[in-house]
C-alpha cells in the first residue's frame, strides 16, 4: 500500500462506519489506524538493513509474526490478521474478495494516556504495587521464554554499527561532536565485546540468552488499574529478541533515566531480580553497556523517524544518556 491507498481506506465505509475511524499514526515502518475500540496496523513497503516489508508475502508472514509472538506479552490486545482489499473502486478490511492488496494486525486500542511513557510525560507516577507487578510479569514471562541454544556477541557489533547509517542526520542535529561521539561509542563497545567475550559464552550456559521481547520500552508498556499488557515485540528479525534478558529491561531502564525516575528503575531491578531468583544473573557493568546500546537506539528511531513530531529535547536526552553510559563503561 502507498499513501493514497491508506487514504482511500481511511475514507472507506468499513473504516469510517462500522469502525469508527479517527485518525492514522505513521512510523518509518508503519500506518497505525485508531478507531472506537480498535487499532489496525498496517506495515509500509519498505526495506530497511534491519527489516525488510518490501513484498506482499513477507508483510503477511510477519503479520502473522506480529500477532504470534505478542501472543505472549497481550493476547488480549492483538486479535488477529486482516487482509486489506480494494474491488470496484473501494477498501475493505476483511473480506474474502480475491483483491488482497495488504494485511494489517488488528488489535484492541488501548487509553494512550496510560502508557507508562505518556504517565511520566505529565509528570505523575504508577504506584510502588504496579512497578512490582510489571517487573514480576516480564520476569515470569522471561523465565518461560524459550532458552537459546546459541548467541553470537558479534550482532551487537552490527546493532551499534547501524547508527552509521545516520550519520548525517546526527550530523544536522549535533554536529561535529555528535559524529565524533557515535565513532568513539562504536569503538569502545568493539573493544569491550572482544575483552568480554568469555562473559558471553557464560551467560549463554547459564540460559541467561533466551527469545524475549526485544523493545521493552515505556512506550510500550501499558499499565491501568493494576493491568499490565506490553505490547509491540520484535517480529521483523529474530536476532533482536534472542538475547540476554538484561539487554531485554535495559531498554525499560534507559526510559526510567530519561524521565528521572532512578527510584524507579531501582524498585523494578530490585523486584525483576527477586522474582528471577537467579545467581550470577545480575552484572552493573553489563547493564551499563546494554544500557549504552539501547540509547543509541532511541537516538537512532528518533532520527529515522522523519514524520515524527517528538521535540528536539527528545533526541538531546538520549544522547546525554549515551555520554553518561559510556563514561561509565569507560572507567
Amino acid at each position: 500500500m502507498n499513501t493514497r491507498d491508506i487514504t482511500g481506506l481511511c475514507r472507506s465505509p468499513t473504516l469510517k462506519d462500522i469502525y469508527g475511524y479517527e485518525e492514522c499514526i505513521e512510523t518509518h515502518s508503519a500506518w497505525i489506524l485508531l478507531c472506537d475500540a480498535y487499532v489496525f496496523k498496517i506495515k509500509k513497503p519498505v526495506k530497511f538493513k534491519f527489516l525488510d516489508y518490501s513484498e506482499l508475502s513477507k508483510r503477511k508472514f510477519y503479520c502473522e509474526e506480529e500477532l504470534r509472538l505478542n501472543s505472549r506479552f497481550a493476547p488480549e490486545v492483538y486479535l488477529k490478521v486482516l487482509p486489506v482489499t480494494y474491488h470496484d473502486n473501494v477498501y475493505n478490511l476483511g473480506g474474502e474478495s480475491k483483491h488482497i492488496i495488504d494485511y494489517a494486525v488488528k488489535m484492541k486500542r488501548l487509553n494512550s494516556n496510560y502508557f507508562l511513557s505518556n504517565i511520566y510525560k505529565r509528570g505523575l507516577s504508577i504506584k510502588k504495587d504496579e512497578l512490582q507487578q510489571l517487573a514480576m510479569q516480564i520476569s515470569s514471562i522471561h523465565k518461560a521464554s524459550d532458552i537459546c541454544s546459541l548467541f553470537n556477541y558479534n550482532k551487537l557489533k552490527y546493532r551499534l554499527r547501524q547508527v552509521l547509517e545516520l550519520k548525517d542526520s546526527i550530523f544536522k542535529v549535533f554536529g561535529t561532536p555528535g559524529t565524533n561521539m557515535i565513532e568513539t561509542i562504536i569503538a569502545t563497545s568493539n573493544r569491550f565485546l572482544d575483552i568480554h567475550k568469555d562473559l558471553f559464552s557464560e551467560r549463554l550456559a547459564r540460559h541467561f540468552i533466551r527469545n524475549v521481547h526485544g523493545d521493552l520500552h515505556a512506550g510500550n508498556v501499558f499499565i491501568m488499574n493494576k493491568h499490565i499488557s506490553i505490547i509491540d515485540c520484535i517480529e521483523f528479525d529474530p536476532t533482536y529478541r534472542n538475547i540476554d534478558l538484561l539487554d531485554d529491561i535495559a531498554a525499560l531502564l534507559v526510559d526510567l533515566d530519561f524521565y528521572g525516575r532512578a527510584d524507579d528503575a531501582k524498585m523494578f531491578l530490585t523486584s525483576y531480580n527477586k522474582q528471577l531468583n537467579a545467581p550470577h544473573f545480575f552484572n552493573q557493568t553489563l547493564l551499563n553497556y546494554y544500557k549504552m546500546q539501547r540509547a543509541v537506539t532511541k537516538l537512532s528511531v528518533y532520527l529515522l523517524d522523519k514524520t515524527n513530531n517528538k521535540e528536539t529535547e527528545y533526541g538531546y536526552g538520549y544522547y546525554t544518556l549515551i555520554k553518561k553510559y559510556h563514561t561509565l563503561l569507560d572507567t
